[in-house]
């Protein structure tokens, strides 16, 4: 998984570019992450590998009472993540986390 530095967790934020090298046969399947409440812009990001590995989190991590909330993708055996796709709309960002069934995890 590659977070590229054309994504911002905030607006300025050009970050560095951070990998997360899978080994072979291993998948990504969990992934968590705090985001705004009121525009869900993303703060930060963590993942957890079919092998127990962990990448990050990364951002700034944090709850913020009434501003901000955790975010977290579904915990279900045999889930994997496919791929993650983002966009930009009416200053909005957003990322679809893709999940695929039927997989190691």
């Amino acid at each position: 998984m590659v977070w590229s530095s054309w994504h911002q967790f905030l607006p300025g934020d050009r970050g560095d570019v951070l990998i997360l090298s899978l080994r072979a046969g291993e998948t990504i399947s969990y992934v968590t992450g705090y985001s705004k409440d009121n525009d869900g812009t993303v703060v930060s990001l963590c993942a957890r590998t079919s092998l127990g590995r962990s990448w990050g989190p990364h951002g700034d991590h944090q709850a913020r009472a009434g501003s901000r909330s955790l975010r977290e993708s579904p915990r279900s055996k045999g889930l994997s993540l496919g791929y993650l796709s983002g966009r930009e709309t009416g200053g909005a960002r957003r990322i679809a986390f893709h999940w695929r069934a039927g997989t190691t995890g």
